[in-house]
C-alpha cells in the first residue's frame, strides 16, 4: 500500500490584480518546489503579457489602439482572444471579456 505524501509545499504571487497561492504535496520537496517556481514563473509570464491591469502588457495595449486603427497580435495573444470568445459562446455570455469599460464605470479597475 502507497505512503501518503509527507511534504508540503506552499508558493505565492500577486500578479493581474489576483492573489495566486500554490499547495503541492508529494514526496519529494525540492521537485514539488521547482514545479511550484516554474508554475509562478508562468503566471508572471503570462501577466506580463496579458494582464488588463499592467498598462505595458500587449493586452492594455490592444485595448488602446484597437478603436483607432487594425492591431497585428501576436499568435499567442490571438489564441487567447479566440479561447475567449468560444468560452463566452459556451458560457451563453457569462464568461465576457470585454467588461472593461463596466469595471472602469464601477471603479474595480483602472484605466488600461
Amino acid at each position: 500500500m502507497p505512503t501518503a505524501p509527507t511534504h508540503t509545499v506552499r508558493l505565492a504571487t500577486d500578479a493581474m490584480a489576483t492573489r495566486f497561492e500554490l499547495v503541492l504535496v508529494g514526496d519529494d520537496p525540492s521537485h514539488l518546489r521547482a514545479a511550484g517556481e516554474e508554475a509562478i514563473r508562468e503566471i508572471e509570464r503570462i501577466a506580463t503579457r496579458f494582464s488588463f491591469y499592467d498598462k505595458s502588457s500587449e493586452l492594455s495595449s490592444l485595448n488602446r489602439q484597437a478603436s483607432i486603427a487594425p492591431q497585428r497580435v501576436t499568435g499567442d495573444l490571438f489564441e487567447l482572444l479566440q479561447m475567449c470568445s468560444r468560452v463566452h459562446d459556451q458560457t451563453g455570455g457569462a464568461f465576457d471579456p470585454t467588461i472593461g469599460p463596466l469595471m472602469r464605470t464601477w471603479s474595480f479597475a483602472a484605466e488600461s
